[in-house]
């Protein structure tokens, strides 16, 4: 929930950063071993009813809920020579797995290096790069915090 849906993650901020920076940990692990080793990749297990869902107020009714063993089938395909292409990734075990590994996701995977993972676009990244050469610029000359925030605005328009 926390790192893919922009509006319930507002809600809980610090559960979502850990959530993103524990998906980054495993990407960055990812990155150091090869999938003949081990595969290593972060998913989201589905809608499950659970105890914690009942004790939240949910009922079996509220939602669509996934079958309770749709993680262990998935993770088992997961970690077979045949998903070594989803390494290092982030993926939802509801996915159709025909359609992961031999449609559209498998393309994009295969074109795009940052498919299926999280972290900062690099356009982003410029962005707060400059934003921070401005903040350092303004704090030696002792702008104030206020306009701090409307040069930020207008930086990010530009």
């Amino acid at each position: 929930m926390a790192i893919h849906d922009f509006e319930a993650a507002a809600i809980y901020p610090n559960y979502s950063a850990s959530k993103s920076a524990g998906t980054i940990l495993v990407q960055q692990i990812a990155k150091g071993v090869s999938p003949d080793d081990m595969q290593v990749l972060s998913f989201h297990p589905g809608a499950i009813f659970t105890a914690a869902a009942k004790k939240a107020g949910y009922t079996t009714e509220t939602l669509p809920w996934d079958d309770e063993d749709l993680p262990g089938h998935y993770v088992v395909w997961a970690a077979s020579d045949e998903a070594k292409f989803l390494h290092g990734r982030f993926t939802w075990a509801a996915w159709d797995v025909d359609e992961i590994a031999n449609g559209e996701v498998r393309e994009r995977i295969a074109a795009d290096a940052n498919y299926l993972k999280v972290g900062v676009d690099w356009h982003l990244g410029a962005l707060l790069r400059l934003k921070l050469r401005i903040n350092r610029h303004q704090l030696t000359n002792g702008t104030l915090l206020k306009d701090k925030m409307a040069l930020h605005l207008s930086a990010a328009h530009n």
